[in-house]
Parts: C-alpha cells; structure tokens; sequence
C-alpha cells in the first residue's frame, strides 16, 4: 500500500473519531479537508462558530473527545434558559456531523 493512501485512510480513521466538544484547539482543518476530497456539503462548522459566538469564553469544535450533557452543564456557567439554548445548538451540530459521517461512510462504502 502507498504512503499516500496509508496518509489518506488516517485522515478518515481520525475524523471517524471525532466529535463535537468543548476545546483547546479544534479539528477544523481535518474536516475541511475530508469534506473537500469527498464533495461532502455540511452546516456544521457554520454551525459551530454560532454557538462560539454566543459562548464567547468556551470554544467548541472538533475533537476526539467526547463531551456528555452533564459535563456540558458544568462547563458552561450561564443562566438556564441561556445553557439551554446553548445545549439545543449543541445537539442540533452533532446531528449535522452524524449525517456528514454517515455521507462519508455511504460514500467509501460505494468505492468498495
């Protein structure tokens, strides 16, 4: 096997795990990237710079690690109906990154 698809199926392996998280540094290249070679169309990093801009001191993005709705809570310090808001958005971008890993999956799986 080639180095370059050695390179290419670490791409997807990596993207394959990731989520949607509160983070240091997100992923973002990595999604491009993936969306990019695959003609992949998704909402979700538009998605994402919306709810930071509503945060403004908490980023979230793409990560390996998974954030559940109880460490959401804790991680965002602001009134109900804000977090609220806050954690429907979250839930509406990982929708929005399921279907573009389950594209990407039905697409790979049509190479086969």
């Amino acid at each position: 096997m080639s180095k370059f698809k050695d390179f290419i199926d670490n791409d997807i392996e990596e993207f394959r795990k990731l989520n949607i998280g509160i983070v240091e540094e997100s992923k973002d290249e990595l999604v491009r990237k993936i969306e990019k070679k695959y003609g992949l169309k998704n909402d979700s990093m538009k998605l994402i710079n919306d709810l930071n801009k509503l945060l403004g001191h908490k980023r979230f993005g793409f990560t390996s690690e998974l954030l559940e709705s109880s460490k959401l809570d804790k991680e965002i310090k602001l009134s109900k109906k804000r977090r609220e808001a806050i954690k429907m958005k979250f839930f509406e971008i990982n929708s929005s990154f399921s279907d573009i890993k389950r594209e990407l999956e039905n697409i790979l799986s049509k190479e086969k």
